[in-house]
C-alpha cells in the first residue's frame, strides 16, 4: 500500500520544472512554520489553489516542517517583540505573544523563504540539467588528459604536460 502512494508522490512531481519545484519548496516551508498552530493546513491550502501548486507536496512540506514550527516559535516571538520595540512581554499575554510571533515570522520567514526560492531558481544542479561550465571544464580536461597521453600526428607542438591534471 505504501509503495503505491510512494509511486503517485513521485508521479506528482516528475512533471514539475524546477521554478515549480523551487516555489512549492519556498512556499511549503515559509508556511509550514507559520507560528499558529492549524494555521498553515489553511495557508497550504490556500497557496496551492492561489499559485496552482500541487497540494499533496505542499501539505506534505507543511508536515515536515511541523516541528520546526514548534521549535521556532518562541524566537519567532521574541523577534517580533524585539522588532515592535516591546521587550517585556509575559507569559500569560496569549494573543500579544502570538501577534509579536506572527510579526516575527513575517519579517524573518517571508523574505528568507524568497531567498530561498531565488537561491533554488538559479541553483547550478538543477533537476536534469547538468550546470554548463562545470560540464565544459571537465570536457576540456578530458581533452587535454587523452591528448597528452595519445597525440594526434600533427600535434607536436602542444605544450600539454604528459601527467593529469588529478594527479600531484
Amino acid at each position: 500500500m505504501m509503495q503505491k502512494w510512494a509511486k503517485l508522490f513521485r508521479a506528482s512531481i516528475v512533471d514539475l520544472t524546477p521554478q515549480q519545484l523551487a516555489l512549492l519548496l519556498a512556499v511549503g516551508l515559509v508556511l509550514g512554520i507559520f507560528p499558529i498552530p492549524g494555521c498553515p493546513t489553511l495557508l497550504c491550502l490556500a497557496a496551492a489553489a492561489g499559485l496552482r501548486l500541487n497540494v499533496a507536496v505542499l501539505q506534505l512540506l507543511n508536515n515536515v516542517t511541523g516541528p520546526l514550527q514548534l521549535a521556532l516559535l518562541l524566537p519567532l516571538e521574541r523577534a517580533g517583540a524585539w522588532f515592535c520595540g516591546d521587550s517585556r512581554v509575559l507569559a500569560g499575554e496569549f494573543g500579544a505573544m502570538a501577534m509579536y510571533a506572527v510579526i516575527g515570522w513575517a519579517c524573518i520567514c517571508i523574505p528568507a523563504g524568497i531567498l530561498v526560492y531565488l537561491v533554488l531558481v538559479r541553483a547550478p544542479w538543477r533537476i536534469g540539467r547538468p550546470f554548463a561550465p562545470v560540464t565544459g571544464v571537465v570536457t576540456r580536461l578530458r581533452y587535454h588528459v587523452s591528448h597528452a597521453r595519445n597525440p594526434r600526428p600533427g600535434d607536436a607542438g602542444l605544450s600539454v604536460p604528459h601527467r593529469s591534471a588529478f594527479e600531484l
